[in-house]
């Protein structure tokens, strides 16, 4: 390999690793090929897994003293994504070629596979993806007329070269859910490799390796596996850290304010650290002579909003590195890895796409954009900086992507003193303490949590018309206007915008024009009031300099050593300008849009605008409770005046009325019947019913409760309830 086994425990690894293998190899052959044979070998992220099973592979291939080579030995190489695949096989190639020819590595495609049996001496790389069901390689025939599946092949070279034949599991933990009701049964593409699939004609491998960072719930699969031996070879991070492949300590700067937005804020400090680690690593450059690091900048956006690739504001982020570093970015310096793998455009340049395994080795990028495909397999140890604009719901992510950045760029530690260089820092404006301390705990975690897939069953929808002879009921109920009572599931609190939506409706549709009025003059009153009260009170410049600065915290990891963040700095930042502009359009937003403007167009002068929308985030901050109670009172007095104006409109009119209304906690909406009627179709027939399909017999099921108040009907009004509603309307109109 062009590159070194670390002496302090990567050579020692790789040697427990390839005796193992060995024994695996010959407990495989003295069994007649009836005991199948599985390793797992286990190390933290950045320890070197791959580069150890590389050195293995160059070991078996070309032989290691006092062992013979074994050239005519196959390899499979396993991974569950296309990106990691290829970044597999390009690291082994960088390693192996010449050694090994570079047309022995070979990526199975189905435009370009179509053989009765692996060839000796070849690496082959397939991602689980090409394997599903109704893909080109798993089915005969098809356009490609295909002479042999993918199974066939494995099958075939199984039977003939199983001794030989050796499946590489990457990132083994992936596909690891199983059905304990049926463990022999495959429940992914990966375990029909380690127990075999009848459907697909394919027994299991004869010897699998699998590697990963998180082994258990791998070793949890294979011990229930019948008729394999298993091994394990562990690499701790007590092996690994006096290496020093791997940073000593992860520093994380997270809000300490969750009042008060700051992404840009905190984005500022983290170019800020970005352009003094890039400073830091040119005077060590300078000093010891050393390969120059160029440092690049991770920024994990969040996802796509419906008219762009994402919702952070990627032109202010580029803006905002320009101002704090003093220079015009060049195309080909900012980068991203979306998944829609295409180029952007932003803040005036084309932000090109980079395929992920391909960002370390060009030393022109400076910037790299991304949204969640950088955790896994990716290898970048000049990313040192890394900002998130993901929520806190989003820290598995985040925790997955750490451990790709705590690997030394110089594959040592820094012994100067400066530790700046030893520390991968990460900014995460939308955490607090607790939520921050859910990546260290996910870091430190034995195993990741695994998900369980449920289909959803979708059922016919029937067309249902009133029953023939039966429109005189439906019209009465209809006139009768009965109230129904509605407790919402989704509870919507914002009466404030139900009230203006209500105001709205009876301008628009009614003699009073001035409702809608009243109530801003009101509202926009009641936030003038609050800050005339605050400055009467000495408290307005208090809260002025509060919404200007921004909390942040500063802590501390060991990296592989600390189960707790040690919190060691809090400080105080100015806040941003577009901070504060954000945080005014959210408000906005909450007051339905009806309130903030019309009171910032009070102001007299203009240079006061900024001062005014404060206002309302003060107001906000401090009173939407009682703006709320106002709305909910003036709400229903409107509900109630009226409901008989409205409900007397046509249906459009009626409906967005009780639209507005079940928007509310508790409603009482006018309810009423329509036709056509959509429901789903069910089992059981339903006779005497008001709504009938084509054929006169409607379908549907019923809740326990919505049967036994039919039933109980029925046995009040005779046989048939629509029959007994009929009765009801007939005397009533008689």
């Amino acid at each position: 390999m062009k590159t070194a086994l670390e002496e302090t425990f990567q050579k020692g690894k790789q040697k427990d690793l390839y005796d193992a293998w060995q024994i695996a190899q010959n407990l495989y052959v003295k069994s007649g090929g009836r005991i199948r044979q599985i390793i797992l070998l286990t190390a933290p992220t950045g320890a070197g897994k791959t580069l150890i099973i590389t050195q293995l592979i160059e070991d078996i291939l070309r032989g290691r003293t006092p062992f013979p080579r074994q050239e005519d030995a196959i390899f499979l190489w396993l991974s569950d994504m296309p990106d990691l695949n290829e970044q597999s096989k390009q690291k082994l190639m960088y390693e192996l070629v010449p050694n090994i020819a570079a047309d022995k590595f070979r990526t199975i495609e189905a435009e370009n596979f179509n053989q009765r049996i692996l060839e000796d001496g070849h690496i082959y790389f397939i991602n689980t993806q090409k394997l599903g069901d109704k893909k080109n390689l798993v089915e005969k025939g098809g356009g490609d007329h295909r002479q042999y599946t993918f199974w066939d092949t494995m099958r075939n070279t199984i039977e003939e070269k199983g001794k030989r034949l050796f499946l590489i599991i990457d990132e083994a933990h992936r596909g690891t859910d199983d059905n304990p009701k049926e463990f022999s049964k495959a429940n992914s593409i990966m375990q029909k490799f380690l127990k075999g699939s009848p459907d697909d004609g394919m027994p299991s491998m004869p010897i699998v390796i699998g590697m990963s960072a998180t082994a258990e719930r791998f070793q949890e699969l294979v011990k229930n596996i019948s008729g394999a031996t298993t091994q394990v070879v562990e690499i701790s991070p007590e092996d690994v850290r006096p290496s020093g492949l791997l940073k000593d300590h992860i520093e994380l700067d997270y809000s300490g304010d969750q009042r008060h937005g700051g992404e840009m804020t905190v984005m500022r400090l983290a170019v800020e650290e970005w352009l003094d680690k890039c400073k830091h690593w040119r005077q060590y450059h300078e000093l010891h002579g050393e390969k120059l690091v160029k440092p690049i900048m991770t920024i994990q956006v969040d996802n796509k909003s419906d008219s762009s690739s994402t919702k952070t504001d990627i032109d202010e982020c580029l803006r905002l590195i320009e101002e704090v570093s003093g220079e015009k970015l060049e195309v080909g310096e900012v980068v991203n890895s979306f998944t829609e793998k295409k180029d952007i455009e932003a803040n005036g340049m084309k932000v090109v796409y980079m395929e992920p395994q391909c960002i370390n080795d060009d030393e022109r990028i400076k910037i790299v954009f991304f949204k969640q495909n950088l955790s896994t397999g990716w290898d970048c140890p000049r990313a040192e900086t890394m900002m998130s604009f993901r929520k806190a719901k989003d820290y598995t992510y985040i925790s997955q992507l750490l451990g790709r950045l705590v690997r030394t760029p110089l594959h040592h530690r820094i012994e100067t003193g400066d530790d700046s260089l030893n520390e991968v820092r990460l900014f995460l404006p939308y955490f607090d303490s607790v939520t921050a301390q859910r990546i260290v705990d996910y870091l430190n975690a034995k195993g990741l949590p695994g998900a369980n897939a449920r289909k959803a069953s979708k059922k016919e929808i029937q067309t249902l018309h009133v029953a023939e002879g039966l429109h005189y009921v439906f019209n009465w109920i209809n006139e009768f206007a009965l109230t129904s009572d509605i407790v919402a599931k989704n509870k919507i609190r914002n009466y404030v915008a139900s009230l203006f939506k209500l105001a709205e409706l009876i301008k628009n549709e009614t003699p009073e024009k001035n409702v809608k009025r009243d109530i801003t003059n009101a509202t926009t009153r009641m936030i003038a009031n609050y800050i005339s009260e605050l400055k009467e009170n000495g408290k307005y410049e208090e809260k002025i300099r509060e919404l200007d600065t921004f909390i942040v915290n500063g802590g501390r990891l060991a990296y592989l050593r600390g189960t707790q963040i040690k919190e060691d700095t809090m400080f105080t930042v100015n806040r941003l300008n577009y901070d504060l502009q954000k945080e005014y359009e959210v408000v906005d937003q909450q007051l339905a849009e009806e309130i903030a403007t019309p009171y910032v167009q009070t102001c007299v002068d203009s240079d006061e605008l900024p001062e005014y929308q404060k206002h309302v985030i003060i107001y906000a901050g401090d009173k939407i409770d009682d703006l709320e109670k106002f709305a909910k009172r003036m709400f229903n007095n409107l509900k109630d005046n009226y409901r008989d104006i409205l409900t007397g409109k046509n249906q459009t009119i009626r409906k967005k009325f009780n639209d507005i209304v079940r928007e509310t906690d508790n409603s009482d909406s006018t309810w009423r019947l329509y036709e056509p009627f959509y429901l789903p179709k069910g089992e059981v027939e339903k006779e005497g019913h008001l709504f009938v399909c084509a054929d006169g017999t409607p379908l549907f099921d019923l809740d326990g409760w919505e049967q036994k108040v039919i039933d109980d009907e029925k046995g009040k009004r005779g046989s048939s309830v629509g029959l007994g509603i009929r009765k009801v309307v007939q005397n009533r109109f008689a």
